[in-house]
């Protein structure tokens, strides 16, 4: 039996710069009797890396990175030579440690990296840097790590999250504690290096935003903060490019609380994501939010279906959803899922511990319709694992819908650009 409990840091320990650092992180209590028997690794489910401690451990919140040649990045939240978390990258060649954090740089990560042009990473920390509040980080392909901002906690401070772009090569994000009311910031960083605090959250509309914002074509911010609103149980909001702050949901426990992840969008502007808690079974429910306001609860996890999702989603065309989440399952160690646009459920893999549990990110497809993802525990080390999943058992159907952050957004600045052009044909792999 896998059991999990995630906790914020307390009001208490809200202090500037003194925010966690006695913890040094997100405190997260795993209870490690897994019940491994030894069951195999399931056909179509591959192990690409079990994490060793030295070359990182626990792969973070965010989904992996992918390049035009199936090449994969992403963060751990710790290990490396600092113990201080890393980032990695898994591809043909096999798994390479990037970089190890040493506090001066950042510490702690827990949300994505970005990929930008000739291969620059850019990303955030949750911790360290100067004021040892986080920082937004980028690297080049040779190795060149740069800090192009030091969280200072006035303007927002631990950032769970990963950043979004915008056409004009302007980076966005939240933190999940700072700012004048200590409750989270949205903020922008220009590619000139100018930094800005756009928007300060307090109780009544939400407070601790921890995913990544989703950006439209008019350049409106999309977000859920995983507390506070009228029922203290989250909500979804936006943020236009005037600055005008809408909060468009609030959770209520019934239809789901506390999102962890971030939101995305279908071609009609639907936002989909999914709640940690609350639902049927207080389990975790995956949502829907039209671009009129209408909010749907779309299923309710149960724990035989999974339990507890704190990721993002993959859309496809044909308007499916594929996550993960971090418990439930028939080992009690996560699962990966699609949910159809006709409600239909369909569980894809159960993890056993083994093969990884406790998945805490999202998925991310190849233009060969293969699944990638990370779970934090299990794996040959426990450590966490990097996997793909592939498989005859499974139809092709739809094609996958770009997240934000891959678009091909970026046209000057920071020169991010995205892998649109292969993933228009990328097909994702369902039941």
């Amino acid at each position: 039996m896998l059991t999990v409990q995630v906790r914020l840091a307390s009001e208490s320990n809200r202090d500037r710069k003194g925010v966690v650092m006695h913890t040094g992180r997100l405190v997260i209590a795993l209870a490690t009797t897994l019940a491994l028997a030894t069951p195999a690794t399931a056909a179509g489910f591959d192990v690409l890396h079990s994490f060793s401690g030295a070359d990182g451990s626990t792969p973070s919140y965010g989904s992996l990175a992918i390049d035009a040649s199936g090449m994969l990045f992403g963060m751990t939240t710790y290990g490396g030579s600092n113990g201080l978390g890393t980032v990695f990258s898994v591809g043909n060649t096999g798994f390479t440690s990037l970089h190890s954090f040493e506090t001066s740089d950042g510490a702690y990560p827990f949300g994505s990296v970005i990929l930008g042009a000739s291969q620059t990473l850019y990303g955030m920390s949750a911790f360290g840097g100067t004021e040892l509040v986080g920082s937004i980080f980028s690297r080049t392909q040779s190795g060149t790590v740069t800090t192009l901002h030091n969280f200072d906690y006035v303007g927002g401070g631990f950032p769970y999250g990963g950043l979004t772009a915008d056409a004009s090569g302007t980076l966005y994000g939240v933190t999940a504690y700072g700012g004048a009311s200590t409750a989270g910031t949205i903020f922008s960083l220009t590619s000139s290096g100018t930094f800005t605090s756009l928007y300060n959250f307090d109780a009544p509309e939400g407070v601790v935003p921890f995913g990544n914002l989703t950006i439209d074509a008019a350049g409106t911010l999309y977000g859920t903060t995983t507390a506070g609103g009228t029922f203290a149980a989250g909500t979804i909001f936006s943020l236009t490019s005037s600055g005008t702050f809408t909060t468009l949901h609030h959770f209520d426990g019934v239809g789901g609380a506390g999102p962890f992840g971030g939101l995305k969008a279908d071609a009609d502007g639907t936002l989909f994501g999914m709640t940690s808690g609350g639902g049927a079974n207080n389990a975790g429910t995956v949502f829907s939010l039209t671009s009129t306001g209408s909010f749907t609860s779309l299923h309710s996890f149960d724990g035989a279906d999974g339990s507890f999702p704190y990721g993002d989603l993959l859309v496809d065309s044909a308007g499916s959803l594929y996550g993960m989440t971090s418990a439930g399952g028939a080992m009690d160690a996560g699962t990966i899922f699609k949910l159809r646009k006709n409600g239909i459920f369909v569980t894809l893999h159960s993890f056993d511990g083994l093969d990884g549990a406790k998945p805490l990110g999202g998925l991310t497809v190849d233009g060969q319709a293969r699944l990638f993802g990370t779970t934090s525990e299990g794996g040959a080390n426990n450590l966490g694992m990097v996997f793909r999943l592939t498989g005859a058992n499974y139809r092709l159907t739809g094609t996958a819908v770009p997240e934000p952050a891959s678009w091909a957004m970026l046209i000057a600045g920071f020169g991010l650009v995205g892998v649109r052009a292969r993933r228009r044909n990328a097909r994702v792999l369902p039941a």
